[in-house]
């Protein structure tokens, strides 16, 4: 299915893909604001794509998705697809299938909520001013104003965001991880199979026409 790091064969199973990371961050996202927890789960579907078909797929699918629920249902969210889209970028980029223990996953993991931490903050600070956007980040934000009426300080913000974003992007990791190895296992595994066979098909077919 991929080319190289980079880019990805534009087939059936490769557009399915991209679907399914579409509308499993989209799906994540709505699901946190009905039971109100203190994740995302916004980006489960870019991290997944982007490890199976490389980073500008999930780059891709990041746009996508913030751009979708920002037109469909939260306008603001259409700011961050910039952090979504780096999420594609490093995963597409530093996921490695071989080394994708519980180790190396946690590793990638909290590399990735230190980019998403660095990237939203300053979003944070324009767009809600200074507060998360979640409800549990937003009273951890206002738990350290202390009653405080004036603007959100910097480290606020910034505290508020890891208590939602450092849990967020660890279990979203580790799910997409144990969605990887269900495709690869399933209908990715398939596709592989298919490939080989009609490439042994397409050999054959030359050595008959050149002989």
């Amino acid at each position: 299915m991929r080319i190289n790091r980079w880019l990805f064969k534009p087939e059936k199973t490769s557009i399915f893909v991209i679907l399914i990371g579409i509308c499993i961050n989209l799906a994540g996202r709505q699901l946190t604001n009905l039971i109100t927890v203190p994740f995302w789960f916004d980006a489960i579907g870019t991290i997944y794509s982007a490890a199976v078909l490389g980073p500008v797929a999930g780059m891709i699918v990041g746009f996508i998705s913030n751009l979708s629920y920002g037109l469909l249902i939260n306008p603001l969210s259409v700011v961050y697809v910039i952090v979504n889209m780096l999420i594609g970028l490093y995963i597409g980029i530093f996921y490695s299938e071989e080394n994708n223990d519980f180790f190396q996953t946690m590793i990638v993991a909290m590399a990735l909520c230190m980019i998403t931490i660095s990237v939203c903050t300053p979003i944070n600070i324009i767009v809600y001013d200074g507060y998360v956007g979640n409800k549990w980040g937003n009273a951890c934000v206002a738990m350290l104003q202390n009653g405080s009426t004036g603007p959100v300080s910097i480290v606020n913000s910034l505290l508020g965001e890891i208590f939602v974003d450092f849990p967020d992007k660890v279990l979203s990791m580790f799910i997409a991880n144990g969605l990887v190895i269900i495709s690869k296992k399933t209908f990715l595994n398939k596709s592989k199979i298919e490939e080989k066979t009609n490439e042994k098909n397409n050999e054959k077919t030359n050595e008959k026409s050149n002989r």
